[in-house]
């Protein structure tokens, strides 16, 4: 049985394709970037497709909000991706000097594989 190819998320080219195709769990990590990074309402046709993510790192970080994005990651997930179990979500905020950084760090099994997607946000201070 062949393996399941599809288009790279973000689109990019290479020297040989364009859009660049992908394989494997490759398939299932940009499936989770796509779901976790579409605002809802922004697919005209599906406008419940998503997840309110970016919309909530932009509020006030503090450990309620931080189990609110948790939550929010495994709804939208169990919505639009089957194939993706989430095992942890991890989120931290780093800071240096002025600069913040929210780091969201997902632990997925899919496909019989694990595997870590790292999600990092600069914050406005």
């Amino acid at each position: 049985m062949a393996e399941a190819r599809g288009i790279s998320f973000p689109f990019r080219a290479s020297s040989k394709e364009f859009p660049v195709s992908v394989s494997g769990q490759f398939i299932t990590r940009d499936s989770v970037l796509q779901i976790l990074l579409c605002s809802l309402g922004e697919r005209v046709m599906r406008p419940d497709y998503g997840s309110r993510l970016i919309e909530m790192i932009s509020e006030n970080i503090n450990p309620g909000l931080v189990a609110a994005i948790q939550a929010e990651i495994l709804r939208a997930l169990g919505v639009w991706d089957s194939r993706v179990q989430v095992d942890d979500i991890q989120i931290e905020l780093e800071q240096s000097g002025l600069e913040k950084l929210l780091i969201v760090s997902l632990f997925v099994q899919a496909r019989g594989r694990s595997f870590e997607l790292v999600l990092d946000f600069p914050i406005e201070s």
